[in-house]
Parts: structure tokens; C-alpha cells; sequence
């Protein structure tokens, strides 16, 4: 019997609590909407970030060969011939 009244003491307190925070929550609407708004701008602002990075990641390796090849400079003293191949 004592198990079972602890259990009702344990339900009723956790009752309590959530009565208690269901009224604080919609007492403030207005705190709430802007908690609710500032956490949807930083998930946004997360992913943004991620994406971006991906991107930029995934441009930049794609382009490597350009970004290499736009810093080597070639001198010749002579012209090539018409018949080589120019790459």
C-alpha cells in the first residue's frame, strides 16, 4: 500500500508540474512566439551555414585543376609548332 500511494504522491506532483508549465506557457504567448521564433531562426541559420559550406567545399575540389593551373605560368623562347597540339 505504500508503494502505491508514492506512486499517486509521484503522478500527482508531475501533474502538477505540467499544469503549472501549460500555464505558464500560454500566459505568455508573446514570450513564447518569440522563443519559438528565435529557435526557428538559428536552425535555419545552422543549416544555411551547413549548405554553404558544402558548396563551397564541393566547388572549390571540383574546380582544384583551375585554381592550380591559373598560378603556373609557362615562358617559351620559341612559338610551338602548328602541328602540336595545344591543350
Amino acid at each position: 500500500m505504500a508503494s502505491r500511494s508514492a506512486r499517486n504522491d509521484k503522478s500527482s506532483i508531475l501533474a502538477n508540474r505540467r499544469k503549472i508549465a501549460w500555464r505558464d506557457l500560454w500566459s505568455g504567448r508573446r514570450h513564447f512566439a518569440v522563443a519559438l521564433t528565435t529557435l526557428a531562426v538559428g536552425v535555419g541559420a545552422m543549416s544555411a551555414a551547413r549548405v554553404v559550406a558544402s558548396e563551397f567545399t564541393r566547388r572549390l575540389s571540383g574546380d582544384m585543376r583551375q585554381w592550380i593551373a591559373a598560378d603556373v605560368a609557362v615562358t617559351l623562347r620559341q612559338p610551338l609548332p602548328k602541328n602540336s597540339a595545344a591543350r
